[in-house]
């Protein structure tokens, strides 16, 4: 979830800084989960920078 191929509009999608105004997007969180295992991982802000958390469903 921390891939910035493609850069601005990656799949970790970071503030454009060539938009000034109006609406400006961004990745707040990524989320993976493994249904099998009953499991789920998130991360706490942008994926490549955020601590990931790991839950047990």
């Amino acid at each position: 979830m921390s891939n910035h191929n493609n850069y601005p509009e990656s799949i970790c999608y970071h503030e454009d800084p060539r938009i000034t105004e109006g609406e400006r997007y961004c990745s707040v969180y990524a989320m993976v989960m493994d249904v099998t295992a009953g499991k789920l991982w998130v991360t706490d802000g942008y994926p490549c920078e955020g601590k990931v958390s790991e839950y047990q469903l």
